[in-house]
This record gives C-alpha cells, structure tokens and sequence, in this order.
C-alpha cells in the first residue's frame, strides 16, 4: 500500500470504527486533530457508508462502494448486453459462467457482470479497498432484505498469489492499475484514490499467465483505449469503447 491512511472519528470512537482500526491496523483519529498528522487520505463511516476522504479544502467528494449508485443500476438494465464488458464475456454460449475478477477495486464490473447472469468472486488485495467493498456488499444485502440476491462475493486475496487452478472459473477477468501519463487528465476522484492505494500495475506477463492457466473459456482484460497489448501479447477478440477496451484471450 502506498498511501498513508487514518480513520476518523468525530468525537468519541465507537466499537465500530475501534475493530476496523484493530483489522486493518491503522490509527483512530479525532477529526479535530486531523492536521496536526499530515495524512492525505482517511476512513470515516458516513451516513451513506464507510467512506474514503481527503484532507483539505479543494478535496474531491468521499469515494465508497455503492451498489444502488443511480449510475451503476442504469447500467445494469434491460440494455446491459448492448455494453462492451458484457459483450466480451460470451454470454451466447455460456449464458451463466462462473468469474473470477482478479483485480475488483470498488466492484463496479462485478456488479454488473452479475446482473448479467454471471456468478462473480472478486479478488481485492488492498485492505483498504477490500473493506470498503466488504462495506458495500453489506449494504447490498441488507438493501435486499438480509441477502444479496446477486451471486457476488468478495476476498481479501492477491491474483498473484491465488490458489485457483485450471477450470476454476470459465473466465477471468482483470482490470489492471494503468499509468496516469498526464496529470492534468487524471482518472476521476475515484480511480486516482485507487492508484494511491493499490499503485501501478508492472507483472503483466505473470498475471497473463496465471489467469490463462485458470479460466477454462477466455480471459479478458480491460485497458485504456489506446494503451499497448497486454504483456505485448495479442488478444483474440477486442471491443473498443469510446474510453477503454476489452481485450479478450480465448483458452478453447
């Protein structure tokens, strides 16, 4: 992890916030000293869910896991088979595969891979990042009258030290950290959060590798639009979005 972050509490900590600090090891802070500590990014539980924060007075707005975000569940409607990422799993011919997402992040793509029909295990190796998805999954199964009715779960693992092997999954999926080349168009407040955290990505050819030997069908993995191969490796298939593409590599 190469962000430095607190949680914050507004005057006394309650058992909630003490045994999220205990988990992931970080220090409680009193919001009233938080600029004595010099820290870029806190956790704060929010009215609307565990939140990650910056400090000072130009910060963007909290980054949390929000499975009912108006945005997300647009995209999870009746077109959802008209958009890229769900055109690259191959739904045609296996209408419910089984997913692993190696790199999950805050669990939009799971989300609406799910929602597709798609049974989804996420991988996050960030503990941070993992609590705000775990903070997420749980509101989705509260919101759905105490369980999830989308087969989503989540794990606190690294792809590259995962114990899956060969048909594990018929796909995998992978959304690598890619290098912001230039700052002044950086990747929206969430996704630049996610690099503080989790930092670039730079073992393509190993994580290529390993996610072909588990998927059973293809795996597929999302890149800028104009970012080079995969590990300098070609795709099969690519679908090609005003913003980013999908890179699929067949495995039968």
């Amino acid at each position: 992890m190469s962000a430095a972050v607190v949680i914050v509490f507004e005057s006394s900590s309650n058992s909630q916030e003490r045994a999220l600090a205990s988990r992931l090891d970080l220090k409680l802070v009193e919001e009233a000293a938080c600029s004595t500590f010099g820290i870029h990014l806190y956790l704060k539980y929010l009215p609307e869910g565990l939140s990650l924060c910056e400090f000072g007075k130009n910060a963007a707005g909290p980054t949390r896991v929000d499975f009912y975000d108006p945005s997300l569940t647009s995209r999870a409607s009746d077109s959802i088979k008209q958009q890229n990422l769900i055109k690259a799993l191959g739904l045609k011919k296996n209408p419910k595969p089984r997913i692993l997402d190696g790199m999950a992040g805050l669990g939009k793509d799971a989300y609406l891979m799910a929602s597709a029909g798609c049974s989804v295990q996420m991988l996050e190796k960030s503990s941070i990042v993992y609590a705000l998805l775990e903070d997420g999954l749980e509101r989705l199964s509260v919101g759905a009258g105490g369980g999830s009715k989308l087969p989503l779960v989540a794990l606190q693992v690294d792809f590259q030290t995962c114990s899956y092997q060969k048909n594990d999954f018929d796909i995998v999926y992978l959304d690598p950290m890619y290098p912001i080349v230039n700052r002044k168009s950086r990747a929206k407040k969430d996704m630049d959060r996610l690099h503080d955290l989790v930092g670039i990505n730079m073992h393509e050819r190993e994580q290529l590798e390993k996610a072909l030997g588990i998927a059973e069908r293809r795996v597929i993995i999302k890149r800028p639009k104009n970012a080079p191969d995969f590990a300098a490796e070609k795709p099969d298939i690519t679908y090609q979005g005003s913003s980013s593409r999908f890179d699929v590599y067949l495995t039968i």
